[in-house]
């Protein structure tokens, strides 16, 4: 099978295994935060997996560079997947927001925070609960954490060429 399949294929079968796992398990109205770890696994999984099956692509060695960069590219069809995903999943419950929102405040309040400070911290979390900017923030998160998974693939699944070839071990 050809490298560039193999990461299609991966981040493909990352992607709709991380879909199918977010909305069999998460609610809208109360999300648990100790699923969201789970899905960090799931894209590990699929990271370690895709890389694995990258290094069996290249004759059974793969230096940490090119596992890395095969994370990557993994990572960065994931993350548009998952984005895509999320806008979708924003149209389909569009109070998400005003939800997560009215959280936050709630939370907020409890800290005995003063009124200014409080003010000041509505706006940015108003801003930061838009739509749009929570599908970019979404994208960047996916992208930061596929780069720093990508090096744990990478670092498990490396194994270097012999320096020398068992074929040829006399230099005559």
């Amino acid at each position: 099978m050809k490298k560039s399949t193999i990461i299609l294929l991966w981040s493909a079968v990352t992607s709709i295994i991380y879909i199918i796992f977010y909305e069999l398990t998460n609610n809208p109205d109360n999300p648990n935060k100790a699923f969201g770890w789970i899905g960090y696994l799931i894209f590990l999984t699929g990271l370690i997996i895709g890389t694995f099956q990258y290094r069996k692509a290249n004759g059974g060695f793969l230096t940490f560079s090119e596992g890395y960069k095969a994370g990557l590219l993994m990572t960065l069809v994931i993350a548009v997947v998952l984005t895509v995903h999320y806008y979708i999943y924003l149209q389909v419950h569009p109070d998400l927001p005003g939800k997560l929102l009215e959280k936050v405040q709630e939370q907020i309040a409890n800290q005995n925070i003063p009124a200014d400070k409080l003010e000041s911290a509505m706006k940015i979390y108003g801003i930061m609960f838009r739509p749009t900017v929570m599908i970019i923030i979404g994208f960047l998160v996916s992208i930061l954490t596929g780069a720093l998974l990508s090096l744990l693939s990478a670092g498990i699944s490396t194994r270097k060429k012999p320096f020398f070839d068992a074929e040829n071990t006399d230099l005559q």
